[in-house]
């Protein structure tokens, strides 16, 4: 098969290329998990100049972020990375000047006099190292659910002389494509069909289950509520007891979070800057919406009764 489309492309000359089929799921799932491990936090009186996009990303795949701002130009904050400690840690592991760095090359020293830091978590290690095995995970699965299928989709041979190799391909592609075919040529009666037993079971149903365990694993890790596929219906206490472990991972980003606001709300307060906070991300204005929305409409049938009883 052709390689002139290098890259992720999408289109027939790749199609049946295992490795780019791979890379290109990789990728989709990675987009999605990432995605939603982006929005997870909403950060309240972030300053203008700051970019709460760019500050995730960089807690998200290295573990550490910065808001601070130059010496030169006090008070307009940048949110960016943490690309090296200046100095050693102080004796509880946390820096003591370090290097604010964009995406553009700009960049400045860092002490708690103009800035602080920021975990993504307790443990400081990067999120991005466990999303990486997840989707491993999940292209396993995906793969293995097309291999199951493709085991059971193919259990006719077609076989004949050699010289009748091109009629055979042409009568296997009329028949996959759903044609009703049609060869003149002389020797067709040569070519012979035969069905094979392949004694392969289908799985669907219990490697589609694992995916969906998968995916809860997945949203356990990013502190998403989310319950694990189960056929049978749970009670309260073990709701209770699932949920547990994934509120305490969304308290444990939303922590290290809370502890650099705080320290930039007490210590920089000469700037007059609106109280900095985070919490977790919710959709408020469809839920106010909808509310309002609501009392609309039962107003307006309330009205609408009024005056017909009138």
């Amino acid at each position: 098969m052709s390689n002139r489309n290098k890259g992720l492309k999408w289109n027939a000359d790749n199609y049946w290329q295992s490795s780019n089929y791979n890379t290109s799921l990789y990728l989709a799932l990675r987009n999605q998990i990432m995605n939603m491990a982006l929005t997870r936090f909403k950060w309240v009186n972030l300053p203008e100049t700051c970019d709460e996009r760019y500050l995730e990303l960089m807690l998200l795949n290295q573990g550490i972020a910065t808001i601070a701002y130059p010496r030169q130009e006090a008070g307009k904050w940048r949110s960016l990375q943490v690309s090296g400690w200046q100095k050693t840690p102080d004796m509880y592991g946390n820096p003591r000047m370090w290097n604010a760095l964009g995406m553009n090359g700009f960049q400045f020293n860092v002490t708690k006099n103009n800035g602080y830091f920021c975990w993504d978590n307790h443990l400081r290690v990067p999120t991005f190292d466990r999303i990486d095995i997840w989707i491993r995970e999940l292209v396993d699965i995906v793969r293995t659910m097309q291999q199951n299928r493709a085991h059971l989709k193919v259990p006719v041979l077609l076989y004949g002389p050699q010289e009748k190799q091109l009629d055979i391909i042409n009568i296997a592609k009329q028949a996959n494509g759903g044609e009703a075919f049609i060869l003149a040529t002389d020797g067709i009666e040569k070519i012979e069909v035969k069905a094979l037993d392949t004694k392969v079971q289908f799985y669907g149903t219990e490697l589609w289950q694992n995916f969906l365990n998968v995916w809860t694993q997945i949203y356990q890790g990013l502190g998403i509520g989310n319950l694990p596929f189960k056929a049978e219906r749970q009670i309260e206490d073990e709701v209770q007891s699932q949920s547990d472990p994934t509120d305490l991972v969304a308290l444990d980003a939303l922590t290290c979070r809370r502890e650099m606001c705080d320290y930039l709300n007490n210590h920089f307060k000469t700037f007059k800057l609106k109280p900095l906070k985070v919490v977790w991300r919710s959709d408020n204005a469809t839920d106010n919406f909808n509310i309002m929305n609501n009392l609309k409409e039962m107003m307006e049938l309330k009205n609408g009764d009024d005056t017909d009883v009138a």
